[in-house]
């Protein structure tokens, strides 16, 4: 199989010999709301994320520890389980959720 180093593919394929599990489910996915990326047994997202103005920094998560920050105002492409977002203090939301930004990706089940 051929694939580079930011493809799915590849991302798949490492999840399969990590967890010595096969691929139940793969979605694609275009988030708004960040608050919904959170950890569920073996649930991983690989993709973009996308952090805007209202964010102080985003952290990912996989295997329930930290493993990056991720600063305002930027992206970011990674397989990660969870992330988790700080508010700048005293923002208004500019939408129906609360924090501004984008994942877009995909959401990878593995059983």
């Amino acid at each position: 199989m051929n694939y580079t180093m930011d493809s799915v593919e590849h991302a798949k394929a490492c999840l399969i010999e990590k967890t010595k599990l096969e691929v139940k489910s793969f979605l694609p996915v275009l988030e708004t709301d960040l608050n919904s990326l959170k950890h569920y047994a073996t649930r991983y997202f690989f993709g973009v994320i996308t952090l805007g103005n209202n964010v102080e920094s985003g952290v990912l998560y996989f295997e329930n520890s930290p493993f990056i920050n991720i600063a305002k105002n930027s992206q970011i492409i990674s397989l990660f389980q969870e992330l988790e977002l700080v508010l700048v203090e005293g923002s208004e939301t500019t939408s129906q959720h609360e924090f501004e930004g984008t994942f877009r990706g995909f959401e990878i089940v593995m059983g």
